[in-house]
């Protein structure tokens, strides 16, 4: 047991030494266009605050949305963008999957010494998501600060936007299957976007069908409101439970494609 153990660990510690390089490598590509920085952060910060502030005007203190107060209603928003800005700042280099398969560097990346998966997945982490994410995490605590809690919901809340994170690493892992075998990323992302971008409100206000869609086909409750309501309210164990059977079958599914589009793809011009 403890060789196997060894192994994992000097695994774990040459893939962080990786990602620490890859990221090395992509700050220095971020900070070469600094007015695009600024231009990139302003436009994603105008258009959160854009929608904080209508949430602020539109529920009045005292009332309830779908059964939520509305600090709680603002809570989900913020965990919404909270959890989406982790993704898109850690899984950007998908979205330039597509230039790797039709320019041929697929083909360089598969014989690296390393996963190709982590390389088209982990590589490309967003310095600038990472900046707008601090901006989010500060609200989370403002307002996070603002409703009745305890020490174990907070832990729930942590535990469970980690395993969005997975199921959201999941969606990634199956857009880059789909991109080897179609070489179609933008599309993919974007269908993914539109739908995922429900979450930003309680999945009740779109009503009954929609909501048990959004909750047991595209399970866009479990990967942001279940998180935020369990900050606020007793946790429900078995939609918990629910979450990370998700969250499993995702990756095993998305894992188990990724390693089938691979056996068919033909290489750059085949």
């Amino acid at each position: 047991m403890l060789p196997m153990v060894d192994k994992f660990l000097k695994r774990s510690l040459y893939y962080l030494k990786l990602f620490l390089a890859f990221s090395a490598l992509e700050w220095k590509r971020a900070t070469i266009h600094r007015i695009g920085i600024i231009l990139f952060i302003t436009a994603k910060l105008v258009r959160f605050f854009t929608l904080l502030f209508l949430l602020f005007a539109v529920i009045k203190p005292g009332e309830s949305i779908a059964g939520y107060t509305s600090m709680q209603v603002i809570f989900i928003y913020l965990s919404f963008n909270f959890i989406d800005t982790i993704s898109q700042a850690l899984f950007r280099e998908v979205y330039r999957a597509r230039s790797y398969i039709i320019s041929g560097g697929l083909d360089s990346i598969l014989i690296k010494p390393y996963n190709a998966l982590f390389h088209l997945l982990l590589s490309g982490i967003d310095f600038f998501d990472i900046a707008v994410l601090s901006v989010y995490l500060v609200f989370l605590i403002v307002i996070g600060g603002k409703v009745e809690t305890s020490a174990l919901r907070v832990f729930i809340y942590v535990f469970l936007v980690f395993n969005s994170v997975a199921m959201n690493a999941a969606v990634h892992i199956l857009v880059l299957a789909l991109t080897v075998a179609t070489a179609q990323t933008d599309q993919l992302i974007l269908i993914w976007r539109n739908i995922f971008g429900f979450g930003r409100f309680p999945v009740e206000i779109y009503g009954k069908l929609l909501s048990l869609f959004l909750t047991f086909v595209i399970p866009v409750f479990l990967m942001v409101e279940l998180p935020a309501s369990s900050l606020f309210r007793a946790a429900d164990l078995s939609l918990i439970a629910v979450a990370l059977v998700y969250s499993s079958v995702m990756l095993s599914i998305s894992l188990y494609l990724w390693n089938f589009s691979l056996k068919k793809y033909q290489s750059w011009g085949g």
